[in-house]
């Protein structure tokens, strides 16, 4: 999987589905932070740093850090979240 130049992760969380698309592989070597917001903090976009587009909504929205780099690497991704009933939650 690691020899691919990008790759797709899904995985399930409680009421959301998560989806990343097209992740180059390498980053995958360093640890890795994913923040999910129902609503941007203070009614503002987080910084720059993610590339958001202004029409970004925060309940759709993925924040992924990639550390271990100087600066370490952030971007967005939308349309990543999709919200799960909680049964539907519950049998992913």
């Amino acid at each position: 999987m690691l020899e691919d130049k990008a790759i797709d992760i899904t995985f399930t969380l409680p009421m959301n589905k998560i989806r990343l698309s097209a992740i180059r592989t390498r980053f995958f070597s360093v640890p890795w932070d994913i923040d999910l917001q129902d609503k941007w903090s203070g009614g503002r976009m987080p910084g720059e740093r993610f590339g958001i587009p202004k029409h970004a909504r925060a309940k759709e929205t993925c924040l992924v850090t990639f550390h271990g780099g100087d600066p370490e690497i952030a971007m967005a991704q939308t349309g990543c979240r999709i919200p799960l009933s909680g049964e539907a939650s519950r049998h992913e």
